[in-house]
């Protein structure tokens, strides 16, 4: 994996993550400007999806990595931030998340 492809893959996390705060800020405060910056971030998703497609990636290789990624960011968000703590079983399935990345890898 190139290190444009790792950066691409970085940055639509991130605006995923965005994104889908600025929405649920939306439903707690009722204000539209963060439901205009929460779409305007998952268009910035679809943008950067096309460049990580342009990279020449496959589209499930792509996507699954991208999924991954979001997946495992939001375990370990919600661990140190929120306190979440995972069950045996939804830690089982992170460590098999990780596994089938590098599969693909």
């Amino acid at each position: 994996m190139n290190l444009k492809l790792i950066i691409l893959l970085l940055a639509i996390i991130g605006m995923e993550t965005g994104a889908q705060y600025f929405l649920q800020k939306t439903t707690k405060t009722n204000k539209k400007i963060f439901l205009m910056i929460g779409v305007l971030m998952y268009a910035a998703v679809g943008a950067i999806y096309y460049a990580i497609l342009n990279q020449g990636d496959k589209l499930a290789v792509a996507n699954s990595f991208w999924n991954a990624g979001t997946e495992i960011t939001v375990a370990l968000v919600g661990f140190a931030f929120f306190g979440q703590h995972l069950t045996v079983k939804q830690v089982v399935g992170l460590v098999l998340v990780i596994i089938g990345v590098n599969i693909l890898g």
